[in-house]
């Protein structure tokens, strides 16, 4: 029963969402400020989180709501970044859902310059796809992260 339960989720999720991405930019907001703005798909990551935290819904409308906590939990596990080899998390500083309802905007920030030396750990959703990526933008070049390779030394 287990197996026929897994097999249809997979189905489902292979036929109508098949695309497991985040993108991110980042940019540095002053010299000691770090900004990541990161775009996830809002279903994979509601429910993701729903489950984990065991909550009814995940509410994102502010940042003392459930689902923004949640995710900031999840986060400070999954995404942040070593400066200097120290780890430092990353602070949700606000969110913002599309007008369709598919993607949450994360705007988030941690103390750093750009002299330190930085590497960004990024192992969100990959617990539970194996082929998620993401996308990141940093001084307009293109990088990939996934499950094996989720750090990047910023350049």
């Amino acid at each position: 029963m287990k197996l026929l339960s897994l097999i249809c989720v997979l189905t489902y999720t292979l036929i109508f969402h098949p695309l497991k991405c985040t993108f991110s930019k980042v940019t540095f907001q002053n010299k000691e400020n770090i900004t990541i703005e990161t775009r996830f798909f809002l279903d994979d990551l509601s429910e993701h989180l729903a489950a984990s935290y065991r909550l009814k819904h995940a509410d994102f409308s502010q940042l003392d709501s459930s689902g923004t906590q949640a995710l900031q939990r999840y986060i400070n596990e999954r995404y942040y970044l070593l400066v200097n080899s120290v780890k430092i998390n990353l602070q949700i500083d606000r969110l913002h859902v599309s007008k369709d309802g598919i993607t949450l905007n994360v705007f988030l920030s941690a103390k750093a310059t750009p002299t330190d030396n930085i590497i960004i750990y990024n192992n969100l959703l990959t617990e539970v796809f194996m082929n998620q990526e993401h996308k990141l933008i940093y001084n307009s070049k293109h990088f990939t992260l996934n499950k094996y390779q989720p750090e990047l030394k910023l350049p």
